[in-house]
């Protein structure tokens, strides 16, 4: 392995659609963190770390080629097919392991060897998957049932967070989608302001995304 091996995404994988979403309006001659206004400065970093990382922009941030505005402009089927051959590139260690039978011990032995250790290494393995499913690549039922595992976990905590957020406030209630999910702020001028979100939000496309985590973005961000 080479030495010089750059991480692997660690970035929530609806993020780096949604970048290509809005690269697609206009990509630049060089990709630096102003290029993406309405995310955070960390997720902007770990964008250019991602871009890197498939090699559509060099070290100095210019894109190679035309790869990044094709991939960009393209609609969801062809995104789909250049984001398989970008995981095949990028992943050849684990792609080599048949991803339709590796266990999850096995992917992650993989995935420590492109350096990343800890909550780096879990979140490197989350964007994979997500980005592998996207992509329609074979994944083993091993590992989708420890997705799903994961996911019943982080459905009984927000249920037991949700009834005692209920109890104070019912404008906190949410429906029984297990997709669910709210974020209440509490501005300067003594307003409460609640925001509601239900569903899948990987299902969400092109503008309706950019809109969607944008706004996420700046709940994030706002103090």
């Amino acid at each position: 392995m080479a030495k010089d091996r750059r991480l692997p995404p660690y970035l929530p994988f609806s993020s780096f659609l949604t970048a290509l979403d809005q690269l697609a309006q206009a990509v630049p001659n060089i990709i630096r963190k102003d290029v993406f206004p309405s995310h955070s400065g960390l997720l902007q970093g770990q964008l250019i770390s991602a871009l890197k990382f498939f090699d559509l922009i060099d070290e100095h941030g210019v894109p190679r080629g035309n790869k990044l505005e094709r991939l960009a402009l393209e609609d969801t089927d062809q995104r789909r097919a250049s984001l398989r051959l970008l995981l095949k590139a990028g992943y050849a260690e684990v792609i080599k392991l048949d991803l339709g039978k590796v266990t999850p011990s096995q992917l992650d032995s993989a995935f420590g060897a492109y350096g990343v250790t800890g909550d780096t290494k879990k979140k490197a393995k989350i964007f994979f998957l997500q980005a592998a499913k996207y992509a329609d690549l074979n994944l083993s039922p091993l590992l989708a049932r420890r997705g799903r595992a994961a996911l019943n976990n982080r459905k009984r905590k927000a249920a037991i967070q949700s009834t005692h957020a209920e109890a104070a406030d019912p404008l906190n209630r949410q429906d029984n989608s297990p997709f669910a999910m709210s974020k209440k702020i509490e501005l300067k001028n003594g307003v409460t302001l609640t925001v509601i979100a239900t569903g899948n939000l990987l299902d969400l496309d092109g503008p309706d995304r950019e809109l969607v985590y944008g706004i996420m973005d700046q709940i994030k961000s706002h103090k």
